[in-house]
């Protein structure tokens, strides 16, 4: 996801593997519980199950100002 300021909300299954990075001027994000608010600093994140999930979810966003938040459901 490409944008100069963006707001993305993503559910997740929870049987689905999720790793998401985001690069941005300025990040609010809470991915999978961690809340994070950064200043030019990349943020990262993989579930514990990624690596052995039948289902994989990739998620890259780049952004002057963004807001993602990450959950999962179910």
């Amino acid at each position: 996801v490409f944008g100069f300021v963006g707001d993305v909300d993503v559910l997740v299954p929870a049987e689905v593997g999720v790793s998401v990075s985001a690069s941005g001027f300025v990040i609010d994000s809470d991915l999978l519980g961690r809340d994070r608010e950064t200043f030019l600093t990349p943020v990262e994140v993989t579930s514990d199950d990624y690596a052995s999930a039948e289902r994989k979810l990739r998620i890259e966003m780049t952004s002057f100002v963004c807001d993602l938040k990450v959950k999962r459901v179910g």
